[in-house]
């Protein structure tokens, strides 16, 4: 099982697929030795005010990844992204769920790089 940061899903976590995932990796077996950071917020996103990775996966042997989770339906037609949420509601925009994941971790890995280039001077 993987350790899981935080241990417990947030009262403010609201997504269904959200909760499924964060149990998916915290009783599978697969996952055992993973470290799995949900909710981690970047305030120093590259795009955005403030930024959130869904899921920052750390797999020994197999890499990091960073996971955004969308529940309900998605599709994407004519370079755009449509969502349809749970109760029907439509919604689209331009950047999508790989945009969301590729600027996040790429936010992260600056604000890492800085800081450690900050610490080793």
């Amino acid at each position: 099982m993987a350790r899981m940061i935080p241990s417990v899903v947030s009262p403010e976590i609201k997504s269904n697929a959200e909760k499924k995932i964060f149990e998916w990796f915290r009783d599978s077996p697969d996952t055992d030795g993973w470290i799995i950071l949900h909710s981690l917020g970047i305030a120093n996103h590259r795009s955005l005010m403030y930024g959130e990775i869904d899921f920052f996966v750390i797999a020994p042997k197999l890499g990091i990844f960073a996971l955004e989770v969308k529940g309900g339906r998605v599709s994407r037609i004519d370079g755009n992204w449509h969502f349809t949420n749970r109760y029907g509601e439509k919604s689209s925009r331009c950047r999508g769920p790989f945009e969301q994941a590729s600027e996040g971790i790429f936010s992260l890995m600056k604000a890492v790089k800085k800081n450690a280039e900050t610490t080793t001077n």
